[in-house]
């Protein structure tokens, strides 16, 4: 995780360098002045072919106010699940179904990354600069992404043998063991895994400028800012497995009995901590060109429910509902919290062109990483004591699935485009 931060820290340094030298490139004479002042008279270049708004006099041409509004397209990095969900090809006796020390058994869902999709997403920035030459303003802006939802169904066909893997505990197995879920002849059943995913954010502060120098005649410029406000981080993130099972009737399962299984596990991460950081513009005519990094340090709130339930339907009955699940079990239900320090990182990129005085359109890149968070996937265990889900059986052994605490990180990368309004 501390890798992560120094690397993002370690890119937008590089990033501005980058960016200087692009400008040394385009306005080699401006870059070898030994001062970095701003000129006596800046706003609205009279001297070029066309009024310009430079850099050092944002506020000029009749506006202190501005409004950004960027469409996002995001990735989160997701998180790692076990196993969850197992096939076995056909004739495998029912004894071997599902068992990961089988070779014959094949992986169908786990031991992967889940809720890692490109996302879509809106932010907002305003700002208001508090005096005529733009030194000072009061910024802020929110971010939210589209509502992340992905599940997958199995089985495929109903010939296909699915089952969920898990590690016994009971003493009297204490070895790989499975649940199954359709096995023709047995059971005919399906399984659903969904994951749903909610990543927001904004920020107020003030934004302070700290040097910047212009050439009018040439319409270039660059500038400098600090920032420093307040930080929030918001993300909400859940993997439910659901299952319907129909077991064939016999001597010990009436006909038409149903069972419907449910485990769920849900993570609520809240970032709140004093953020600072420098932005690099640089301006030829009407491009610009941006380079930001931020530095959030607070408190991360992380919150982890596990839950689940059985339901049992028999014809002409009552149905029967027990408060576990499969790998959610009396030994892990509930609902935990914790407090952790935590670290937010962001590195931003952009280019942007000047349509006229008012209106700029733009494109970049932005990263964000949280160094600590509650992840679902994190959150599974297992190992599973067979005892504690079957209530015709006595309860021996180890007290199992467990929670314990895991600590993850949380990233976040991708594209925005969008436009700028001053008034």
């Amino acid at each position: 995780m501390r890798l992560k931060i120094l690397f993002l820290l370690a890119a937008t340094s590089l990033t501005m360098v980058s960016i200087e030298a692009l400008g040394q490139e385009i306005m080699p004479g401006y870059y070898q002045q030994t001062q970095c002042t701003a000129s006596g008279d800046c706003g609205c270049s009279q001297c070029a072919a066309e009024p310009l708004r430079l850099l050092c006099d944002p506020a000029g041409c009749g506006s202190r106010n501005w409004v950004n509004v960027n469409f996002l397209y995001l990735r989160p990095d997701g998180y790692s699940v076990p196993n969850l969900v197992a096939g076995s090809p056909d004739g495998t006796p029912r004894e071997r179904v599902g068992l990961l020390d089988d070779p014959a058994t094949t992986n169908l869902l786990g031991n992967q990354r889940l809720a890692d999709d490109w996302r879509p997403g809106l932010q907002i920035e305003f700002g208001r600069w508090l005096d005529d030459r733009g030194d000072k303003a009061i910024t802020g802006s929110f971010f939210a992404l589209g509502n992340g939802e992905d599940s997958y169904t199995f089985p495929g066909d109903s010939n296909q043998i699915v089952s969920r893997p898990f590690f016994n505990t009971d003493p009297t197995v204490n070895g790989f063991d499975a649940e199954l879920v359709n096995l023709p002849g047995v059971v005919d059943g399906n399984i659903t895994v969904a994951t749903d995913s909610d990543i927001f954010s904004g920020n107020i502060g003030l934004q302070k400028k700290l040097c910047c120098c212009d050439d009018r005649c040439n319409g270039t410029a660059r500038r400098t800012d600090f920032f420093l406000g307040y930080r929030m981080f918001g993300a909400d993130e859940s993997l439910t497995i659901s299952e319907v099972l129909n077991p064939v009737g016999g001597a010990l399962i009436p006909a038409g009995t149903q069972f419907n299984l449910f485990d769920s596990f849900e993570t609520r991460n809240r970032f709140h901590g004093v953020e600072f950081g420098l932005t690099n513009t640089w301006q030829k005519r009407r491009w610009t060109f941006g380079a930001a990094g931020k530095v959030a340090l607070g408190n991360v709130n992380q919150r982890v429910r596990i839950n689940g339930s059985t339901t049992i339907t028999v014809p002409n009955v009552a149905p029967i509902v027990q408060p576990i699940g499969i790998l959610a079990s009396s030994s892990n239900i509930g609902e935990f919290e914790r407090d952790r320090f935590g670290v937010l990182t962001q590195a931003q990129l952009e280019i942007g062109y000047w349509v006229n005085n008012r209106t700029r359109i733009m494109v970049g890149y932005n990263a964000i990483y949280l160094n600590d968070a509650a992840r679902p996937g994190d959150h599974i265990d297992l190992q599973v004591n067979g005892t504690q889900i079957d209530p015709n059986i006595p309860d021996s052994g180890p007290s199992s699935p467990t929670f314990d605490w895991v600590s993850d990180g949380l990233y976040l990368h991708g594209f925005n485009a969008g436009f700028e309004f001053t008034f």
